[in-house]
Protein backbone atom coordinates (compact mmCIF):
# COMPACT_ATOMS: atom_id res chain seq x y z
CA UNK A 1 0.00 0.00 0.00
CA UNK A 2 1.16 3.51 -0.79
CA UNK A 3 -0.20 6.29 1.41
CA UNK A 4 -0.03 9.65 -0.34
CA UNK A 5 -0.40 12.51 2.15
CA UNK A 6 -1.10 15.92 0.65
CA UNK A 7 -3.55 18.74 0.03
CA UNK A 8 -5.09 20.42 -2.99
CA UNK A 9 -3.55 23.81 -2.09
CA UNK A 10 -0.03 22.33 -2.25
CA UNK A 11 1.48 22.85 -5.71
CA UNK A 12 4.10 20.18 -5.13
CA UNK A 13 1.35 17.72 -4.20
CA UNK A 14 -0.44 18.53 -7.45
CA UNK A 15 2.81 18.02 -9.38
CA UNK A 16 3.44 14.69 -7.68
CA UNK A 17 -0.11 13.65 -8.57
CA UNK A 18 0.73 14.33 -12.21
CA UNK A 19 3.90 12.25 -11.95
CA UNK A 20 1.92 9.38 -10.42
CA UNK A 21 -0.24 9.40 -13.54
CA UNK A 22 2.70 9.56 -15.94
CA UNK A 23 2.73 6.73 -18.49
CA UNK A 24 6.08 5.48 -17.18
CA UNK A 25 5.01 5.47 -13.53
CA UNK A 26 1.30 4.54 -13.47
CA UNK A 27 1.67 0.92 -14.72
CA UNK A 28 4.31 0.16 -12.08
CA UNK A 29 2.28 1.79 -9.32
CA UNK A 30 -0.85 -0.09 -10.38
CA UNK A 31 1.05 -3.40 -10.41
CA UNK A 32 2.68 -2.97 -7.00
CA UNK A 33 0.60 -0.68 -4.81
CA UNK A 34 -2.87 0.17 -3.72
CA UNK A 35 -2.68 3.98 -3.49
CA UNK A 36 -4.59 5.74 -0.74
CA UNK A 37 -4.67 9.52 -0.99
CA UNK A 38 -4.96 11.23 2.38
CA UNK A 39 -5.95 14.90 2.45
CA UNK A 40 -4.41 16.77 5.37
CA UNK A 41 -6.33 19.94 4.48
CA UNK A 42 -4.80 22.98 6.12
CA UNK A 43 -3.14 20.71 8.69
CA UNK A 44 -6.60 20.07 10.16
CA UNK A 45 -7.76 16.85 8.47
CA UNK A 46 -6.90 13.18 8.97
CA UNK A 47 -4.34 14.00 11.64
CA UNK A 48 -5.14 10.71 13.37
CA UNK A 49 -3.90 8.89 10.25
CA UNK A 50 -0.81 11.10 10.15
CA UNK A 51 -0.03 10.17 13.78
CA UNK A 52 -0.78 6.48 13.19
CA UNK A 53 2.04 6.29 10.65
CA UNK A 54 4.63 8.20 12.66
CA UNK A 55 3.93 11.75 11.51
CA UNK A 56 5.38 11.43 7.99
CA UNK A 57 4.32 15.00 7.23
CA UNK A 58 6.58 16.58 9.86
CA UNK A 59 8.95 17.67 7.05
CA UNK A 60 6.07 18.82 4.89
CA UNK A 61 3.82 17.54 2.18
CA UNK A 62 3.58 15.69 -0.03
CA UNK A 63 4.64 12.63 1.92
CA UNK A 64 4.58 8.96 1.00
CA UNK A 65 4.43 5.98 3.31
CA UNK A 66 4.84 2.48 1.89
CA UNK A 67 3.26 -0.32 3.89
CA UNK A 68 3.76 -4.07 3.70
CA UNK A 69 0.87 -6.52 3.72
CA UNK A 70 0.72 -6.36 7.54
CA UNK A 71 0.52 -2.54 7.55
CA UNK A 72 4.13 -2.30 8.67
CA UNK A 73 6.02 0.74 7.42
CA UNK A 74 8.61 -0.10 4.75
CA UNK A 75 9.56 3.40 3.68
CA UNK A 76 8.72 7.02 4.39
CA UNK A 77 9.61 9.90 2.16
CA UNK A 78 8.62 13.52 2.60
CA UNK A 79 9.82 17.06 2.40
CA UNK A 80 13.12 17.63 0.63
CA UNK A 81 13.82 13.91 0.27
CA UNK A 82 10.59 13.47 -1.65
CA UNK A 83 11.36 16.60 -3.63
CA UNK A 84 14.52 15.00 -5.02
CA UNK A 85 12.61 11.82 -5.89
CA UNK A 86 10.00 13.80 -7.78
CA UNK A 87 12.33 15.75 -10.06
CA UNK A 88 11.01 13.60 -12.89
CA UNK A 89 8.86 10.57 -13.56
CA UNK A 90 12.03 8.49 -13.88
CA UNK A 91 13.37 9.43 -10.45
CA UNK A 92 9.98 8.78 -8.83
CA UNK A 93 9.76 5.42 -10.57
CA UNK A 94 13.26 4.59 -9.34
CA UNK A 95 12.22 5.38 -5.76
CA UNK A 96 9.14 3.16 -6.07
CA UNK A 97 11.23 0.32 -7.46
CA UNK A 98 13.63 0.57 -4.53
CA UNK A 99 10.73 0.46 -2.07
CA UNK A 100 9.32 -2.64 -3.75
CA UNK A 101 12.74 -4.29 -3.55
CA UNK A 102 12.75 -3.64 0.24
CA UNK A 103 9.49 -5.52 0.77
CA UNK A 104 9.82 -8.68 2.84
Amino acid sequence: MLLDFGANWCQTCVSVGSLLNDGAVRPFVDDHFHVVTIDVGSWDKNLDVVRKYGNPTYRGIPAFVVLDSNAGVIAVMSGRDLGRATDSAETLLSAFKSWVAERP
